[in-house]
């Protein structure tokens, strides 16, 4: 189990918390990069003569998640569950 423990130092996907999984988040700079929101696509039209663009609708697409981790004890059955 991991022995650094923090509020920015793990993450939890679903039931099963990172430390569980032997796993610590760690950063590739000197910030975290958090994508809260999905890509999203606006539904626009311009009309031929009209003035400007209507909107009626935002269609939102799959989430990805980027999550860099350092491991020192990451078993078979530990990269399973995170599969």
């Amino acid at each position: 189990m991991s022995v650094y423990q923090g509020d920015f130092l793990g993450f939890r996907l679903g039931n099963e918390h990172s430390y569980g999984l032997n796993i610590t988040r760690v950063s590739t700079s000197d910030r975290y990069q958090d994508n809260l929101l999905p890509t999203f696509t606006d539904a626009t039209v311009q009309v031929p003569g009209g003035d400007g663009t209507y909107y009626w609708d935002t269609d939102y697409t799959s989430k990805i998640f980027n999550i860099d981790f350092a491991f020192d004890d990451l078993r078979d059955e530990d990269l399973r569950k995170l599969r």
